[in-house]
């Protein structure tokens, strides 16, 4: 528990951070996050930071900036070799907006061409499969939240229900993995959204790393 410890998850340099975006006007939600191999084969995911606009009515002009200024300070940390990868819902290109735009085109106008959002599919059944990646990752020790640096993530995780069942001795699996509606499904949403994208694009997800001189390079596919 970084909390604990008073400090975050150290970043890695080479390898992308990847953010993970539900977008408002209400209820604007953020996360940060690295993909990195393990020494013993794994891939583990380290989200480090949040913006969480959740029950505040924030328009995306002001919300934006905000995810530039967070974006280019961790850069700053990384020496000014960070890479950025952007996903969002799929809905973010294909559902207009009431001013006739859509909010990938919005985002990517607002930020001057400089966020590029990656479109996640939500099939049927998207969020109870969502539920069980994140349980699997979590009991797998593949995704590790920081207290320190996502307080309102680790709320959700903690205190987001799944719907009531029909009633004694009728178990329902889909419904147990289905999250209860709240406000805390958006902060889900954008947690859960780039962990889906690359598990559904196992393209994507290939990296290989080649060790040079000691030096690691580090290629995404």
């Amino acid at each position: 528990d970084d909390w604990k410890r008073g400090m975050r998850f150290a970043l890695i340099k080479g390898f992308p951070i990847i953010l993970g975006w539900d977008p408002g006007p209400r209820n604007f939600s953020v996360h940060f996050m690295q993909m990195v191999p393990s020494k013993e084969g794994k891939v583990l995911w380290i989200v480090f930071d949040e913006l969480n606009f959740v029950g505040q009515f924030k328009p995306d002009y002001q919300v934006v900036p905000e995810i530039m200024r967070r974006m280019d300070h961790w850069n700053k940390h990384l020496g000014g070799t960070a890479v950025f990868v952007h996903v969002c819902p799929d809905e973010a290109f294909n559902v207009m907006r009431g001013d006739g735009s859509y909010d990938a085109l919005r985002i990517h106008q607002l930020s001057n061409n400089r966020i590029r959002l990656k479109p996640c599919p939500k099939p049927k059944d998207s969020v109870t499969g969502r539920v069980q990646l994140l349980r699997n990752m979590f009991g797998g020790d593949t995704l590790f939240v920081s207290s320190v640096g996502c307080p309102k993530t680790v709320e959700m995780l903690r205190l987001l229900a799944s719907e009531n069942e029909d009633g004694p001795g009728k178990f329902d699996i889909n419904r147990s993995l289905k999250p209860k509606r709240s406000h805390y499904l958006h902060s889900f949403d954008s947690l859960s959204y780039p962990l889906f994208y690359f598990v559904v694009n196992p393209s994507v997800f290939n990296i290989r790393v080649e060790k040079s001189n000691a030096e690691e390079k580090v290629f995404w596919a």
